[in-house]
This record gives structure tokens, sequence and C-alpha cells, in this order.
């Protein structure tokens, strides 16, 4: 039976590699869940903080746009934080800045309440959790390597970006839920592609060293918590649509 050694130097049965793994990415999948269980419990609290005319409705008030869009620059600011610093930061460091950003997420998610029912966002968390699921099944399942793609999905990426700014200005890219759909293929895409990527995230492990691997750990459960956001926000936007048609 062939052997491999992990990164304290004791042997690894092809039996021992899979369940080290597979424990690996169960761990990757929790603190995803508890990313965004801090989101759901935030959002719902600044919620009723805001209809309750606590101090996020001054907040908001006083503020106006700066209170709106401060969250979210702060938001990009983490995350290019976290992505440069990965190597530099300490495993707390990483950590911290994951779950910063998935509370303040929650923060921006507030303003959801307002705009949808109750019955449709759990619709919408439904869909998202079983596209999800799916997309995480066919990246452990799939044979095609899909990072020799990443140049094309990191440029349709920008590309989304780009005309959902420009739907900003213009009225009927806006009013159109084209780049919903097109947003669901994208981050769909990459929940596979970053399925695909814990597997080397895991083995850095064997020449990085523990401490960095669960760093890319904390790292890959960062990318799928943002892939389950903006599938979920788009698919919020198209049940929404359909709901005010009725």
């Amino acid at each position: 039976m062939d052997n491999s050694y992990n990164n304290y130097g004791f042997p690894q049965t092809l039996e021992e590699q899979k369940e080290s793994f597979s424990h690996y990415v169960l761990n990757v999948f929790i603190t995803m869940g508890s990313g965004l269980l801090l989101t759901a419990l935030i959002s719902w609290f600044v919620y009723r903080n805001i209809m309750s005319g606590g101090m996020f409705y001054n907040m908001l008030v006083s503020g106006g746009n700066v209170a709106v869009f401060a969250p979210l620059v702060i938001q990009l600011i983490l995350t290019i934080a976290m992505t440069a610093g990965l190597r530099k930061f300490k495993l707390a460091t990483v950590t911290l800045l994951f779950y910063g950003y998935a509370a303040l997420t929650g923060v921006s998610f507030s303003v959801i309440f307002l705009a949808y029912d109750i019955g449709t966002i759990s619709l919408a968390f439904v869909y998202t959790a079983i596209m999800f699921g799916a997309c995480v099944f066919a990246g452990k399942v799939l044979k095609v390597d899909l990072s020799r793609f990443r140049g094309i999905l990191f440029g349709a990426l920008i590309a989304l970006v780009i005309a959902s700014v420009a739907a900003f200005f213009i009225p009927a890219l806006r009013d159109s839920l084209i780049l919903c759909y097109a947003g669901i293929v994208i981050f769909a895409l990459y929940t596979t592609y970053d399925m695909q990527r814990l597997k080397s995230f895991y083995y850095a492990a064997d020449y990085e060293g523990a401490e960095m691997s669960k760093k890319y750990g904390i790292y890959g459960a960062f990318q799928l918590y943002l892939d389950f956001i903006n599938l979920f926000l788009r698919i919020l936007q198209i049940l929404g649509n359909a709901k005010s048609k009725d």
C-alpha cells in the first residue's frame, strides 16, 4: 500500500489521507456556516433595532448615504487585507477578519428585511442552499480541473461588476434580471471551483506547515461564504421581482 507523509513526518495511508481531508473540509464548512449564522443574527438584530428607532436607526437617519456605504467600504478593505496578508497574518487575525466581514455583512443585510417579506427571504435561502450544495457536490466529483478556466471566470466576474455599476445609470439594465441570471451562473461556477481548491489548501500543510493550511482553510471558508452570499442575493432579487408582478 502506498504511504505518504504529513507535515509532522508521520506516514499516512490512502484511507487516512481521505479521512483527514474529509475532516478538514468539514471544518471549512463549519467555519463558513458559522459566518452565515453570524450574518443572519446580526442582520435581524440591526433590522429590529432600526424598526424600534434604536441606535442603528439614528445612525441611518443622521448618516444618510455614508451610513449605508461605510460598511461596504470596510468590507472591501477587509477582503483586500485578508487576501494580501494571508501569509503574513497569524491564524487568529485571519479568523477575526473573516468574522468581522460576516458581521459587517449582517449590518448591510438588515435592509433586506425592509425590501422583502420573510417568506421570500426564506425561500431564497432554501433555493440558494440547494444550488450551493449541488455546486459543492460537483466540485467534489468533477474530474475537470476548473483552475485552467480561472482567468475566464475572473474576467466574467469583472464584467459583471462593471455591468452592475452601469445598471445604476441605465434604467433598462437596472430593471432587467439578466445580470441576476448571469451572476448565478458565474457564482455557481466559482462555488465549484472554490470547492476544488480546498484540496490544494489542505495539502499546503505538507509544504508550508499546519498553521498555513488552517489559514487557507479560513480563506476557503471565506470564498465559499462569498459564493453563497452572492447566489442568495441574486436568487432573492429574482424571487422578489416575480412576486411583485403577481
